[in-house]
């Protein structure tokens, strides 16, 4: 994760809405009595630092909270659901594997939580195949580069998660958009799954400039600047 001094903070009047934390304060309690490193991903990532930390307008509201775990082995990932699902506001979805959905009493809505696991369990280089019959792949390219450019964002008082930063967030984006798009273009599953291993390798490096960049709000407040080594991009 990114070396800072202080964790970064929501703005007071930009708190972090009290089901989310509610959510993210779960998965750091399994995270940490497992021993397990994980971070937050996605939209959810996104709106806490653009929105909650930089108070810029990060588009639509989410219900989704994606957290990515690095692992060893697929016993690390039964043990993290277990543990989550001890607390009778989890429950397993029926049709997804890795998700499980988040409603407290007296909620109407339903949050959907998303458990990404990568790293030591993949099965070949940035691509995991889902047991028991190992035919379903998923593409995790670039997810162990995002932890170690994490920043540590102190959501709340007492509550502080590892979030993917804003370049991190981009690069993750992009691999997802081009694995849907060469699952488009496939004709059927198998042909898809023999695209994705294929072609993780050659993605990868990519990545490797992630740690080098850092974020903040340009002075028109309708954008973030990500510099690095005299470079900028703006996301």
């Amino acid at each position: 994760m990114t070396a800072i001094s202080r964790p970064l903070k929501p703005k007071p009047d930009r708190p972090v809405e009290p089901i989310a934390l509610l959510v993210i304060q779960e998965i750091q309690k399994a995270s940490k009595a497992l021993g397990l490193p994980v971070f937050l991903v996605g939209a959810m990532a996104r709106v806490i630092l653009l929105e909650h930390v930089h108070g810029l307008t990060a588009g639509r509201a989410t219900t989704d909270v994606d957290f990515a775990f690095a692992l060893d082995n697929w016993d690390q990932f039964t043990a993290i659901k277990a543990s989550l699902l001890a607390n009778a506001d989890f429950e397993q979805s029926k049709h997804v594997a890795h998700r499980l959905h988040f409603r407290p009493e007296g909620l109407e809505h339903q949050y959907k939580v998303d458990l990404i696991p990568f790293g030591g369990i993949e099965t070949s280089p940035n691509t995991i195949a889902w047991p028991p019959d190992m035919a379903v792949l998923m593409n995790v390219a670039g997810f162990g580069d995002a932890l170690a450019a994490a920043v540590s964002v102190q959501v709340s008082p007492g509550i502080e998660i590892a979030v993917a930063s804003l370049p991190g967030i981009a690069i993750l984006k992009l691999f997802a958009w081009a694995d849907r798009g060469q699952e488009s273009a496939a004709p059927g599953r198998h042909q898809r799954a023999r695209r994705i291993a294929r072609r993780r390798p050659a993605l990868r490096p990519a990545t490797a400039r992630l740690a080098v960049f850092r974020c903040q709000p340009t002075a028109t407040g309708r954008a973030v600047s990500c510099g690095g080594r005299g470079q900028d991009a703006m996301l």
